[in-house]
């Protein structure tokens, strides 16, 4: 209430009850109110930050279009060697390991097909390890390191002795030790280069669970009587999302580069199927006469395409890093 005095006498006018913030907020205009921060809006943002994580993507994309649309973007059949023409039918090249040309972008291989072809569905080979071993990676690996890392006890002592056991033997070998068992297949290979990068994820996962089941929030859940299953997947499975992302990010690039090596010493995927592993094979059999694009094209592509995405996963990683979260 406000008193003003007039000629007339004291008239009393009706003020509304405004604190100083509210003055404030009419004076000045009333600020837009702020999403509230989140560890996944935080990681995002910091993400985004990125330029090298940026720069991975855009790499990636560019790799990842044509060999998805292999069919549409190769010139001429990469499993077609014009040796094996019909006869009287044009050649459309006189010789074998041709440098790169107009016609041809990559040059040809030992058996004149387009190497440019061939890069492509290689490329889809390798990048079908890269991911359905992560796949692999996390129908094994998650469920176990919950389960080991949640219930502990003898439950754990038994999972983490199977996990040690796959720990006894590298990677590499245990594939190789089964491809040579089994043969040659793009099952196989997926099974082989799977085989020795679960347990890993497992121990990660354990490890999360382990440090999360003492916390404040699932002591609460289990006071109210929340079971366990539904405890270790609404509850703790959630806060192992960030390091999962991040361990699978790093994960494509090392299964892409154990097919490499299979494929280096001829035990991947069968002919007339390719991997860039296996076209990095024929180029160093026959570079030192012949043109040198025909082992570099292939090196790059495994190069690059690991490089991009471990540029990802570090991204990734400082993202979801709480260190970073003010930075």
């Amino acid at each position: 209430m406000a008193e003003v005095h007039t000629p007339k006498g004291t008239v009393v006018e009706e003020q509304p009850n405004l604190d100083a913030a509210a003055i404030a907020a009419q004076t000045l205009g009333a600020p837009k109110s702020a999403k509230p921060s989140s560890l996944w809006r935080d990681a995002r943002r910091r993400f985004i930050k990125n330029k090298l994580a940026i720069a991975g993507i855009v790499i990636m994309l560019i790799i990842v279009i044509p060999v998805i649309g292999a069919d549409v973007f190769q010139r001429y059949d990469p499993t077609i060697s014009q040796y094996n023409r019909a006869p009287g039918a044009p050649r459309l090249f006189d010789q074998n390991y041709q440098a790169p040309s107009e016609k041809f972008w990559f040059g040809t291989d030992g058996q004149d097909r387009d190497l440019w072809a061939r890069m492509l569905h290689g490329g889809r080979v390798s990048l079908l390890v890269g991911v359905f071993v992560q796949v692999m990676v996390l129908t094994l690996g998650v469920p176990l390191g919950l389960i080991s890392g949640f219930f502990g006890g003898k439950i754990d002592t038994f999972i983490m002795f199977i996990v040690n056991i796959f720990y006894a033997f590298p990677s590499i070998l245990a594939g190789l030790l089964f491809l040579s068992a089994f043969g040659s297949s793009i099952i196989w290979v997926l099974i082989a280069v799977g085989i020795g990068l679960w347990p890993p994820m497992a121990r990660l996962i354990r490890g999360q669970v382990l440090s999360l089941r003492e916390k404040e929030f699932v002591e609460a859940a289990r006071a109210i009587g929340v079971k366990n299953s539904k405890l270790m997947f609404r509850h703790i499975f959630p806060n192992t999302l960030g390091p999962i992302i991040v361990s699978v990010s790093f994960g494509v690039p090392q299964a892409i580069q154990i097919e490499a090596f299979y494929g280096f010493i001829g035990i991947s995927v069968p002919p007339p199927a390719t991997s860039w592993g296996q076209l990095v094979n024929e180029g160093f059999r026959a570079f030192q006469s012949n043109p040198i694009t025909i082992l570099l094209i292939p090196a790059m592509a495994i190069a690059l395409t690991c490089m991009s995405l471990n540029f990802i996963g570090d991204g990734l990683r400082d993202a979801f890093d709480p260190k970073t979260k003010n930075k």
